[in-house]
């Protein structure tokens, strides 16, 4: 579990200007969060990784989920797969700025990696 909780995030523009706080601005919230379970048998392990962002600017605050399992075999080799934004969850959107993050929607992976 981690979790953070700013209580001010401070941009100096160039040496001769006092800091202005940027917190709670478009892209400075100041609360995020990810819960990780994870269960393991042998070579099986399976985690759900859920994601938080806070309220920031004119965005709203959002979530996501994420499905991985990844799977050993005894050669040195690995599979890997899942589903990031596992409920297809859209970030905060504001008529000026767009978007607030990458917009990638439900994204389903598959990999294999080897160890020699």
């Amino acid at each position: 579990m981690e979790a953070t909780k700013l209580d001010e995030y401070e941009l100096t523009p160039n040496p001769f200007d006092p800091p202005t706080d940027i917190l709670d601005d478009n892209g400075s919230p100041d609360r995020r969060g990810a819960v990780t379970v994870r269960w393991s048998r042998d070579t099986l392990t399976l985690n759900y990784i859920w994601r938080f962002i806070g309220p920031h600017g004119n965005y709203s605050s959002h979530h996501t989920s994420d499905v991985i399992g990844v799977y050993g075999f005894r050669w040195g080799g690995e599979i890997a797969g899942g589903v990031r934004n596992l409920m297809d969850e859209d970030p905060g959107i504001d008529e000026v700025n767009g978007w607030d993050d990458i917009v990638a929607g439900r994204v389903p992976f598959i990999s294999y990696r080897h160890s020699f």
